[in-house]
């Protein structure tokens, strides 16, 4: 198993990547592909990455992330496996991809869905806020109630980092009600 990080949207496992993308998270967690696309060129105002896992040419899974300056701290926005390579401790190898990235001792974010928690839980996460939402990536789509979680061996995360993180990756200031509620929502 090889993993790498794809060169760009004309990298040959970038389409097979939007496919699972596609088949993995619901229309409401996703963003355009062409947003995907441009992230991929580097033609995003987030330096978001994406690292693959393959065999022989296959894509395996794939983890998106990237490093939120304002906020210190890296972001994985999606983590995801094809089915044939589950239970292969693959996504565990991508996230620790991440976390080793550049030897940065900083927080990693995750919003996930309640039910991802105990997986996320045995790699040593922790919820900031139960109270999170992600804002509607589209019209007619709705926001999206879910946990933002952290892998902080430090503990250093804290409201302040949920008011960074929406105010970096949403453009959403303090006064916002999804920021309110997420910050209320935060835990110890």
């Amino acid at each position: 198993m090889n993993i790498r990080e794809i060169a760009g949207s004309s990298d040959p496992l970038f389409e097979p990547l939007l496919e699972l993308y596609h088949r993995e998270f619901p229309p409401e967690t996703r963003e355009p592909d062409e947003r995907l696309a441009a992230e991929a060129d580097g033609g995003y105002r987030i330096a978001f990455r994406f690292h693959v896992a393959e065999e022989q040419g296959t894509l395996a899974g794939f983890v998106r992330w990237g490093y939120l300056t304002e906020t210190n701290a890296k972001f994985i926005i999606h983590l995801a496996v094809e089915a044939d390579y589950r239970r292969q401790a693959l996504g565990r190898k991508l996230v620790h991809l991440v976390l080793g990235e550049d030897g940065e001792a900083v927080p990693t974010l995750m919003e996930i869905e309640p039910k991802l928690w105990p997986w996320w839980e045995s790699l040593g996460a922790r919820v900031l806020t139960r109270t999170y939402t992600q804002p509607s990536l589209g019209e007619g789509l709705p926001d999206v109630p879910l946990w933002l979680i952290a892998i902080d061996p430090h503990r250093s995360a804290s409201a302040e980092t949920i008011l960074r993180f929406y105010r970096e990756v949403w453009m959403l200031d303090k006064q916002e009600p999804l920021v309110e509620k997420a910050i209320e929502g935060c835990g110890p």
